[in-house]
């Protein structure tokens, strides 16, 4: 196969070779064969366990034998997303890069250079002669895209650094100092439906921003689950009614950007129906003309019949969304812009068991998460329902005083005259895993500038690329002490 990119450049190299092998999240055993391979040609001691996580050590270079160790991390899998009509199997098939000038992209699919931009910086600092530089100890993990399962499976025992580099960022001089601890929720509840006849209503919700719920919770954008139940709970005040369908299917980090709800009413209240929809779109159409200016509410009625929720719990799921809390619930006094705790109602649906609405929820420190998680339960409980939690990570502090920020600081004007700029994060980080575990630990996060990850218009600018392992190389050899 023909080479896209230079191989005597060994970032390059390691980049198109991993870019020949499928790495999706789940099947990243084809990346673990690599890494394995790469440590025995070099001699490197090397650790892969069953979900393909992999760490190699590489000793200290003359003068830095007994130096304190590094431990540098990045991750193995990539998000798999394809333009309409390409022919691509993740399972099976190269990505095909395309370079252009100094930007690096794929041919109709992600990059995935979130984050095999990581995993090569270090493969090439760890195969590079002439650094200086402590013992290393590099771990490469797995499933981070789908929930961080390598991080939480690793075998912390096998390290022994107290000092961090992660290479699962963006931005070269921009820096990651903190994650939130972050907890997805699922709130459940079986009741029978039955059959009822009348006026069959369709009520949508559409035309929203929506977005991401860590990063774009603090924009005051509508989430159209609660407006729709907000126009639900106005409706109830005059009419009775019962819910036959709710959906509103997003991921749990997602802000829903549109809502159908199907209920049904006596035929003979149809016309107040239509007359108190009317009503709550004008006063919420005004509300949002900032931040929503595409919000469209619709309604349509026609006679028929459906299963259905009985009205006492039609009017109970209302209430709970009404009562859930959603959006920023704290901020920071001193950083500006940093949202330090958040919840997120993504997504709901009724069906002939029951009802089920998921969330979630991010704070800085555990015990604000704890703190909203309390108030999701006591939601759950007043209406009967059974709370479940799913995939909580933990958080990773801000640390004032970081000696490994301070020297990549002092470096960072040295080499490229510019600050290095705190990025005060509102999502989960694999940091969160490896502060927990390794206690003490002081990390820095860089990475090279990188743009739409997780889309087919993702791409790598390869210069910065190049900046970042240049300077990593002097950065290490001021890790001596």
């Amino acid at each position: 196969m023909q080479n896209v990119l230079n191989h005597d450049v060994l970032f390059e190299k390691h980049f198109e070779e991993i870019s020949r092998i499928p790495h999706g999240s789940g099947n990243e055993a084809g990346v673990a064969d690599y890494l394995v391979q790469f440590a025995k040609d070099r001699g490197f001691w090397w650790h892969r366990d069953a979900l393909h996580n992999v760490i190699i050590k590489k000793g200290g270079t003359e003068g830095y034998e007994y130096s304190p160790p590094v431990l540098m991390q990045a991750h193995t899998d990539m998000v798999c997303v394809k333009d309409k009509g390409v022919e691509h199997d993740f399972l099976r098939d190269p990505l095909k890069l395309v370079l252009e000038g100094r930007i690096l992209r794929a041919e109709g699919t992600s990059l995935g250079a979130d984050d095999i931009a990581g995993v090569a910086t270090i493969l090439a600092l760890l195969e590079r002669e002439g650094i200086s530089h402590p013992p290393i100890e590099a771990v490469f993990t797995t499933q981070e895209e789908t929930g961080m399962f390598g991080a939480q499976a690793l075998d912390y025992s096998l390290l022994t650094a107290r000092r961090m580099i992660s290479l699962d960022s963006g931005g070269e001089s921009e820096s990651s100092v903190n994650a939130a601890s972050c907890l997805n929720l699922e709130l459940c509840k079986r009741t029978a439906l039955d059959k009822a006849a009348g006026q069959v209503c369709r009520l949508g919700v559409t035309g929203l921003q929506g977005g991401h719920s860590g990063m774009c919770i603090d924009l005051e954008r509508g989430n159209a689950l609660l407006i729709a139940a907000r126009i639900l709970h106005e409706l109830g005040r005059r009419v009775s009614f019962r819910i036959s369908r709710f959906d509103a299917d997003n991921a749990s980090n997602v802000i829903p950007s549109e809502c159908f709800v199907s209920f049904i009413c006596k035929d003979e209240d149809a016309e107040a129906v239509a007359g108190i929809v009317a009503k709550s779109i004008a006063e919420i159409s005004r509300e949002y003309q900032e931040s929503d200016p595409g919000l469209l509410v619709s309604l349509s009625q026609t006679g028929g019949s459906a299963s259905a929720l009985s009205r006492e719990e039609s009017r109970t799921l209302v209430e709970l969304l009404c009562l859930l809390p959603n959006g920023r619930a704290h901020r920071s006094l001193t950083v500006e812009g940093f949202v330090t705790a958040s919840s997120n109602i993504a997504a709901i649906a009724v069906t002939e068991r029951g009802w089920r609405v998921k969330a979630s929820i991010r704070a800085e420190l555990e015990s604000r998460l704890d703190c909203l998680l309390d108030k999701m339960a006591i939601a759950a409980g007043l209406c009967g329902a059974t709370l479940r939690e799913q995939g909580r990570t933990p958080a990773w502090v801000y640390m004032p005083g970081s000696a490994m920020r301070a020297r990549a600081a002092q470096l960072m004007e040295q080499e490229w005259g510019v600050p290095l700029k705190p990025s005060f994060e509102h999502g989960g980080l694999e940091c969160g895993y490896f502060s927990k575990n390794l206690p003490g630990l002081d990390i820095y996060v860089i990475g090279p500038i990188g743009r739409d990850v997780h889309s087919t218009n993702e791409h790598l600018d390869l210069d910065s690329a190049d900046r970042v392992y240049e300077f990593l190389t002097r950065y290490l050899a001021l890790l001596r002490d």
